[in-house]
């Protein structure tokens, strides 16, 4: 387990250098004080066993708050009220403490320690669960994990002197150990976590002449777009990713999730794409610069949604764009659409 904390540690930490985010540099130092609330334990150092694992559930809380806040999420009211459930159920796992074992050194130096590291991962954890529709299984492991973990550190206190418990207790650990440093290491590497500071950072340095607003353009014109948008951090959504320019964020848009591809998004997914839009509309809006954004792909997701869903999506869109000083180039035949939707999108689009 020890060299678990370290490698995911370490790889953190190098994503930290490559990306500056805070979170990142947050989340090494909780898994380097997890791996010196193990190798305190090892040495019966109870006092300082039980300051690292306390520190280990604020760190990796603090850091969850802080990739929120880099995500451009929020922590909802729901989710706060419950947190208002700690304080009586850390009374009631005091006096269960003092019921089973007494009061005594054990009680305070142990019981209160873990309980709260314990409490703090699960919060964690359900932290995580609001970014699991932009990093899908990553966070969807890191939700479930931080939570498991949080409820396995509870009954350490009652049976960590129980013979019986050391091989229950060290089994446990492993498993989840393994499955959150496996997690965290996948998320920190993913393209979505590296790329979100490239565009705030490219964004401030590169400026182009393009007005916001919506622009609907045919493939011939967005063929000249591409080429003069190619150095800019744009966010595209295509059918066709054979020649991506190598500073776009692009998520190709297929039915074939299941495939294994990368950066997919699927064309029934417009809540999806309306997040991933709002946050890289929101970064570009902190860079004081222009956001653009590119849907090359208009009629397929015809093809899987009705017409008037698609419109609304759309219609969202063009307000994120002219609330945050954005573009959103709208790849499209008028001769594909025909008359009648054509007028209704360009009318919608105020084109």
């Amino acid at each position: 387990m020890l060299g678990l904390d370290i490698l995911a540690a370490i790889f953190v930490f190098r994503a930290y250098l490559k990306t500056k985010r805070k979170s990142a540099l947050i989340f090494s130092l909780a898994w380097l004080s997890d791996f010196l609330a193990i190798l305190s334990a090892g040495f019966s150092m109870h006092e300082v066993n039980s300051f690292f694992i306390a520190l280990f559930g604020a760190l990796i809380t603090y850091g969850m708050l802080v990739f929120l806040e880099e995500e451009k999420e929020s922590v909802t009211l729901s989710q706060m009220r419950k947190s208002t459930a700690i304080p009586p159920l850390f009374v009631v796992y005091l006096i269960l403490l003092k019921w089973y074992g007494g009061i005594n050194e054990w009680t305070f130096i142990i019981g209160g320690p873990w309980f709260i590291a314990g409490a703090f991962l699960i919060f964690a954890g359900i932290f995580m669960k609001n970014l699991t529709t932009t990093y899908e299984k990553s966070a969807k492991h890191l939700y479930y994990g931080f939570v498991l973990f949080g409820l396995h550190l509870l009954p350490y206190p009652f049976f960590a002197r129980e013979e019986w418990y050391a091989p229950i207790g060290l089994t446990a650990s492993t498993i989840l150990i393994v499955w959150l440093t496996t997690a965290m290491i996948r998320l920190v590497l993913s393209p979505r976590f590296t790329k979100l500071y490239e565009i705030t950072k490219e964004v401030e340095e590169i400026t182009i002449d393009i007005k916001p607003g919506v622009l609907i353009v045919n493939q011939e014109e967005y063929k000249e777009l591409k080429e003069k948008l190619k150095d800019m951090p744009v966010l595209a959504f295509l059918r066709d990713i054979s020649n991506v320019p190598e500073r776009w964020e692009y998520f190709f848009v297929t039915t074939a999730l299941k495939d294994g591809v990368q950066n997919a998004v699927s064309p029934t997914d417009l809540a999806k794409m309306t997040e991933l839009i709002y946050r890289y509309l929101k970064t570009a809006a902190d860079a004081n610069t222009t956001g653009i954004i590119i849907i090359d792909c208009l009629e397929y997701l015809l093809v899987y949604n009705e017409l008037s869903a698609v419109m609304k999506f759309l219609t969202k869109l063009r307000d994120f764009v002219l609330v945050n000083n954005g573009t959103l180039i709208l790849v499209a035949e008028k001769s594909a659409l025909g008359e009648k939707n054509w007028a209704l999108l360009t009318k919608l689009l105020g084109q």
